[in-house]
């Protein structure tokens, strides 16, 4: 059997079509319904959409959930206290560096990324990387394969 792949980010074309995606997404969550915890996923899962949206020409869903795999740093072993810059951080790290040099639709979502990603980073690590699993639960409907 052939599984179908479902791509909800392929019809986006404005900063509401991908927050409608967001929480469509969203709503396929059943367990926990905490408006905080919801809120946090909410807000990761638009800052990796608006920056696939930003970065690539056809966007995937499968790119979002590649992103979440590489949202948190491993802690240093040497100092698992300190802060650690993952690779998702670098990449919004870049976008900012460079941005107004995204042109076209794209442009529309790069402040909307960075501003979204500036947002999840207030969390704690901890809470953080709860986050993001729960961010991977969301999506694993669209990502099996």
């Amino acid at each position: 059997m052939n599984p179908i792949h479902i791509n909800p980010l392929k019809d986006i074309k404005s900063i509401d079509d991908v927050k409608k995606t967001v929480s469509n997404i969203m709503e396929s969550r059943t367990e926990g319904k905490d408006p905080f915890w919801d809120g946090a996923v909410k807000v990761l899962l638009e800052a990796l959409i608006f920056y696939v949206c930003a970065t690539t020409l056809n966007p995937d869903v499968h790119d979002v959930f590649r992103l979440l795999q590489y949202t948190i740093a491993p802690p240093d072993p040497a100092d698992p206290t300190a802060p650690q810059k993952s690779s998702v951080d670098i990449a919004f790290e870049n976008l900012e560096r460079n941005k107004g040099k995204i042109v076209g639709n794209a442009a529309l979502y790069e402040e909307e990324a960075i501003k979204a990603y500036k947002t999840f980073k207030l969390a704690p690590a901890k809470t953080a990387s709860g986050v993001v699993i729960t961010a991977q639960e969301c999506l694993q409907p669209y990502v099996l394969s």
